[in-house]
C-alpha cells in the first residue's frame, strides 16, 4: 500500500513538475508586439520605444501577467497613447493595441493653454493666447482648477460630460465637430422641475447662436441628435411664427433673421415621455432672460 502511495505521488510530483517547467519555458512571456489602431501616428512613440516604456516582465508565466501595470507604464510616459488592451496569444506573446489621442479640447487657464483629450487627459501645454477655428481643438471653459497641471495629468469635474462620445454616436468625428463648435461651457443649474442641481453646457456655434442643454447627464446622446438637427435647420426658421403661446409677447410675429442672429436655444429632457423618440425637446427664443 506504501508502495502504490510513493508511485502516486511520484506521478503527482512529476506531474506538477512538467507544468512549472511549461509555465516557465513553453508558457513564458517572450515576444511583446504593438498593433496600432490608429490613423494618425503623428504624436506615438515607435512600437520598441512602447514596449521599452511597458517593462514588461519577460520569463514570467503569461497567465500571471498584470497587464495594468503595463498598460499605467507606457501611458505615464508617453501621453498621445492610449492603450486600448493588451491581448494574450498563446503561449507566449503580448500583442499592445494602441491609438493615438486626439487634441479634443482646449483650456485657457493663467496665461497657459491646455490641450486635452476627451477624457480630459492633459497631452501638451503651450503658452501663449488661443484662437478658435475649425481646425484648432474646441475651447472649453468652466472646469475646476486648482492646481498648477502637468502632462499626462487627468482632470475631474462634477459638471464634465463626454461630448465628444455624443457627437460621435451621432456620426460627427473630431474633424466636423470642430467645424460646428466654437466652444463649450460645463456648468450647473438648479432644476425648476425636480429642484436638483444637474449639469448643464452651453455650445457655441461659430455663427455665436447659444444652445443651452440642461440635465446634460441625461439623454446626452439625444440631445446632441436635437441640436444637430436644430443647427442645420436654424435659419429656415425666417419667415415663420416666433410662438404660439397667446401669452407672448411674441405672440404673432415671425421670425427675422436679425431676430435669429441674436435668440438662443434650450434643449432639455421632457419629465414625462411615451416612448424614448420624445425623451428630449428644443425651443429656440428670442434673446431674452434664459428660461428652462
Amino acid at each position: 500500500m506504501k508502495k502504490k502511495l510513493l508511485i502516486i505521488g511520484g506521478v503527482v510530483l512529476g506531474v506538477i513538475a512538467i507544468l512549472v517547467i511549461l509555465l516557465f519555458t513553453l508558457f513564458a512571456v517572450r515576444t511583446v508586439k504593438v498593433d496600432y489602431r490608429t490613423s494618425t501616428t503623428q504624436n506615438m512613440p515607435s512600437a520598441e520605444q512602447i514596449v521599452e516604456a511597458g517593462e514588461f516582465s519577460y520569463g514570467t508565466p503569461i497567465m500571471f501577467i498584470k497587464k495594468k501595470n503595463f498598460i499605467n507604464k507606457i501611458q505615464d510616459k508617453y501621453p498621445y497613447v492610449e492603450v486600448i488592451n493588451i491581448e494574450t496569444v498563446f503561449p507566449n506573446t503580448l500583442v499592445v493595441h494602441v491609438k493615438e489621442r486626439e487634441e479634443t479640447y482646449a483650456i485657457k487657464h493663467e496665461g497657459k493653454i491646455y490641450y486635452l483629450d476627451n477624457y480630459l487627459k492633459v497631452l501638451r501645454i503651450d503658452e501663449g493666447d488661443f484662437e478658435s477655428s475649425p481646425t484648432n481643438p474646441i475651447l472649453i471653459s468652466g472646469i475646476n482648477i486648482k492646481e498648477e497641471l502637468q502632462v499626462g495629468q487627468i482632470l475631474k469635474d462634477k459638471n464634465y460630460v463626454d461630448v465628444y462620445n455624443a457627437f460621435v454616436a451621432n456620426n460627427r468625428l473630431l474633424y466636423q465637430q470642430k467645424e460646428i463648435v466654437k466652444s463649450i461651457e460645463f456648468s450647473s443649474y438648479k432644476d425648476i422641475n425636480t429642484q436638483e442641481t444637474t449639469p448643464c453646457l452651453t455650445i457655441c456655434t461659430y455663427d455665436n447662436i447659444l444652445y443651452y442643454i440642461y440635465n446634460s447627464n441625461l439623454y446626452l446622446n439625444q440631445k446632441i441628435t436635437k441640436f444637430l438637427a436644430v443647427f442645420t435647420d436654424f435659419y429656415n426658421l425666417v419667415g415663420k411664427e416666433v410662438t404660439k403661446d397667446s401669452s407672448s409677447p411674441y405672440f404673432g410675429q415671425v421670425w427675422t433673421l436679425d431676430m435669429l442672429k441674436s435668440a438662443y436655444v434650450v434643449i432639455n429632457n421632457n419629465y414625462i415621455i411615451d416612448n424614448q423618440d420624445d425623451c428630449v425637446f428644443a425651443n429656440v427664443f428670442p434673446k431674452q432672460q434664459i428660461s428652462t
